[in-house]
């Protein structure tokens, strides 16, 4: 009786703390962020190279 209590209590304050659509185990995942994180990084980085470029292009005009 006790550990479902303990086991509630921590259920409910994971929603509390994390939002309703994640629970404790989703906490433990974060190589969805991740992901996302260093596909976005690349992107943005890919975006200053591009740009470099075109400056240096437009420099030599």
């Amino acid at each position: 009786m006790l550990q479902a209590h303990a086991t509630r209590s921590l259920t409910a304050l994971a929603l509390l703390l994390h939002g309703w659509e994640r629970g404790p185990r989703d906490m433990r995942k974060p190589f969805g962020t991740l992901i996302a994180s260093v596909v976005i990084a690349a992107i943005i980085v890919l975006a200053v190279a591009v740009g470099g470029r075109v400056g240096a292009m437009i420099g030599r005009r």
